[in-house]
Order: structure tokens, then sequence, then C-alpha cells
């Protein structure tokens, strides 16, 4: 219900938002084509025009009515948020291997393969937040990979993160993006294993 009322709100204070520019926009051609122009091209200029003809009633009902607009959708947008509807996603390693490229890390120092790369298995509460996680273990690692060894601790990795994948619940709200990602983790999985073979 919160959903329905924060969608409401938000296309409300939209509306309003937008009506009330386009009649502060009107008005200030209706006072001189320099202001209308000021305004459409210069953000600025508008408030310069509602401080020097606040006195004209249709100014400031206009003004009030954008404001109203802008805090309806702060008002909406707000609910919305708290309600988990427009939650920011977390941000997935997604990173693809053309077969036909050269991979050729960079330089560094001695890397071996760390022993902290598989998750902890005994309290899986987020399969997909713990495979993407894993997938962002599996990107570090592949960016440093050069040893056949480090390549089998990359494919190991990618196979972790493509388990857990295959571990998120239909029920999920992350299950499309999941099943996505298999494909995806696969293909660097592909990739790191065949690196693993090349001596």
């Amino acid at each position: 219900m919160t959903i329905i009322v924060g969608m409401i709100l938000f296309c409300v204070g939209f509306l309003l938002a937008i009506i009330a520019g386009f009649w502060s926009l009107i008005l200030a051609f209706m006072d001189h084509v320099g202001w209308g122009l000021a305004c459409f091209f210069l953000p600025f200029a508008y408030w310069v025009f509602v401080v020097m003809k606040w006195r004209n009633k249709s100014v400031r009902r206009s003004f009030l009515l954008g404001i109203s607009g802008w805090l309806t959708i702060l008002l909406g947008g707000g609910i919305l948020v708290s309600s988990g509807e427009l939650s920011i996603p977390s941000q997935t390693a997604s990173i693809t291997f053309d077969s036909g490229s050269e991979f050729t890390p960079t330089p560094s120092s001695s890397v071996s393969p760390s022993p902290t790369v598989f998750p902890d298995r005994t309290s899986p509460n987020d399969p997909f937040r713990e495979a993407v996680n894993q997938a962002m273990k599996a990107a570090e690692l592949t960016q440093k990979a050069q040893t056949s060894e480090q390549w089998i601790a990359v494919s190991q990795a990618w196979q972790a993160a493509i388990n857990l994948m295959k571990a998120v619940p239909s029920d999920s709200s992350n299950y499309a993006v999941a099943q996505e990602k298999v494909q995806e983790y696969q293909k660097n999985l592909t990739y790191a294993q065949k690196n693993a073979q090349t001596p």
C-alpha cells in the first residue's frame, strides 16, 4: 500500500512541478519577451524574475505551486525509497572475455592464490550477495593471474560464484538477474580454465 501512495505522490508532484514550470514560463513571456527567453535558457533567471515580480499574485502562485510540486516529489520518493521500491541495486561484477582476444595482465609482484576466496557456507543468508562478492574476488584474481596455479584459483573462484548464483531461490527478487549472471560467469570460468591449461 505504501508503494502505491508513494507512486501517486511522486506522479502528482511531478505533474505539479511541470505545470508550475510552464505557467511560470508563460508569465515571464507575458511580462516581457526578454524575461521569457531568459527564463527559458538561463535557470537562474527564473529566480531573478520571481524576486523582481513577487508582488504579482500569479507569479507567487506559480512559484508556490512549483515548490509544492517538488516537495510532493520528495515525499513520494522518500516513501518509495523507504519501502525499498527505489533501492539502488548492488553493483555486480560482470566481466566477459572474448575468446579471440589476448589477455595481458599488468606485471605485479608474485601473486599467490588467496585462501579466503571461497565463501563461508555456514551462513548463506543471501546467496545473491555472496555470489556478487565472490565474483568480485574472482574478477580481482583474474586481473592478477599469471601462472597456471593462479588461473586454477581464478577458475575455482568463478565456479564458486556460479554455484552461489544457482542457489538463489526462484522466489527471490534477484532470481532473474542471478540466471543471467550464471551465463556471464560461465564465460569467465571457461576463459580462466583455458588459461589454466596453457603453460
